[in-house]
C-alpha cells in the first residue's frame, strides 16, 4: 500500500495488467465451458434454452452402502431397508445440488428480475439447471467455479435395431 502511494502510476499499471490477465483467463474459461453448438444457437435467437452441468457429484454408492449397513443394524424388514436406502440416496442428491447450485441460482434470480433470464429449473438427479436466457448470462455462468460445462438443450433420439 505504501508503494502505491509513492508510485501510483506503477501500481495502477500493475493493477491494469492483472485486470487484463483476469479478463483473458475469464474468456478462456468461457470458451472451454460453453459449447460451440450453444454459441451458434445464440446467433439466431436472443434467448436460448441451455443446460448447466455442475462439477460436484454425490457419492450415491457410498450413501447407499451406509444406509444399508445402518438398516441392517436396526434390524428392519427388507422392504423398509430398501426404502431407507432410497431415501438416503435421494437426500444426498438433493443436498449436493442445493449446495453446488446455490450461487448460480442466486445469480439467475437476479437476472430473472432484470429480464435477462426467461426461466430456469433445477434438477437434483443430474445436478444441473435448465435455463432460458441471453448469451451474456450463459457466458457469466461459465465463470462460476462450480460449473463444469454449459450445453445446448438438444433432443436426442435412440435408434433400435429390428
Amino acid at each position: 500500500m505504501t508503494f502505491s502511494l509513492i508510485a501510483p502510476g506503477v501500481a495502477s499499471a500493475e493493477s491494469n495488467s492483472n485486470l487484463h490477465r483476469s479478463l483473458n483467463d475469464s474468456n478462456e474459461v468461457t470458451e472451454a465451458k460453453v459449447s460451440d453448438r450453444l454459441l451458434n444457437e445464440f446467433k439466431n435467437d436472443e434467448k436460448v434454452t441451455f443446460l448447466i452441468k455442475f462439477d460436484e457429484k454425490a457419492d450415491t454408492q457410498q450413501v447407499a452402502k451406509e444406509a444399508k449397513a445402518s438398516s441392517a443394524n436396526a434390524n428392519v424388514s427388507a422392504q423398509k431397508a430398501e426404502l431407507i436406502q432410497r431415501s438416503a440416496v435421494v437426500s444426498e442428491l438433493k443436498a449436493t445440488s442445493l449446495t453446488s447450485q446455490a450461487n448460480v441460482k442466486q445469480y439467475l434470480e437476479q437476472e430473472l428480475e432484470k429480464g435477462n433470464v426467461k426461466d430456469f429449473n433445477s434438477y437434483y438427479i443430474v445436478n444441473g439447471i435448465a435455463v432460458t436466457a441471453t448469451k451474456e448470462v450463459a457466458e457469466k455462468i461459465a465463470t462460476f467455479a462450480e460449473v463444469e460445462k454449459i450445453l445446448p438443450n438438444e433432443t436426442r433420439e435412440l435408434f433400435t435395431t429390428v
